[in-house]
């Protein structure tokens, strides 16, 4: 018997401000989405408000994401991705005290860089769980790019979960513009959604991140350090590259 066929659309929500208004693009039937997945990375911790307070992406997802969707007609759901056995896969940060750092794309004292699949392990994958879980074989996610990231833009990997960019293709925006319209709604923003020690965040970024967020890192790169790995593209421990970039 041929195999019922069921397509979802829906977004991709990293929960920073661009996909705070797909939620809302979502809710004036602009784009067609009824489901908001936010993937668990267990590493968001340290998250900043454009209002100056901090929590943890599960927390921001309790009090704003699923209330805003919610308000908007929308489903959220916040999930982990699971291992071969259906086990939820640890924190990112702990998978690597007990597994090893190959997952994250640290930076080499030689000029290398590790390959990242962490993106693909607890993100993607817990998207896709999801979708598989809900009887969906195709879908479509709404991702959160703005007009200054359009160089980010990939086609899937696989036929059956394609994405799309509203934000670059449909309705043009900026990050500004993504902003002002947040405040209009009265939503509040993170100002970043990357996990606490993602190799990727950039100089704002990292002067974004709490002072205890910090010091936990230095103690969790010694390890890095001790093979020839570093968390920023300065190949510096990161205390020397904090105190560097904030004086």
């Amino acid at each position: 018997h041929k195999e019922t066929e069921m397509h979802i659309e829906t977004i991709s929500c990293g929960q920073g401000a661009p996909s705070m208004v797909l939620l809302w693009l979502a809710g004036t039937r602009k784009i067609p989405a009824t489901l908001s997945i936010t993937a668990d990375t267990g590493w968001e911790r340290d998250m900043l408000w454009n209002t100056g307070r901090r929590s943890t992406a599960k927390e921001y997802f309790n009090e704003v994401t699923q209330p805003f969707a919610a308000e908007m007609g929308i489903e959220a759901v916040f999930v982990r991705a699971q291992d071969g056995s259906g086990n939820d896969l640890p924190d990112i940060d702990v998978a690597h005290t007990l597994h090893g750092y190959d997952d994250i794309p640290l930076f080499g004292s030689e000029g290398g860089r590790l390959q990242q699949s962490c993106t693909s392990k607890w993100k993607v994958a817990a998207i896709r769980q999801e979708a598989r879980r809900r009887g969906a074989t195709t879908m479509r996610s709404a991702i959160g790019l703005h007009m200054a990231e359009t160089r980010r833009m990939k086609v899937s990997d696989v036929k059956w979960h394609t994405h799309y960019y509203p934000l670059i293709t449909d309705f043009p925006m900026y990050r500004t513009t993504i902003q002002e319209t947040l405040d209009r709604l009265g939503v509040p923003w993170l100002t970043n959604t990357q996990c606490d020690g993602c190799p990727h965040k950039d100089r704002q970024r990292w002067l974004n991140t709490s002072d205890a967020t910090i010091q936990n890192l230095v103690s969790v790169e010694d390890v890095f350090i001790r093979d020839g790995f570093y968390l920023t593209s300065s190949r510096k421990p990161l205390a020397e590259y904090i105190n560097d970039i904030r004086f």
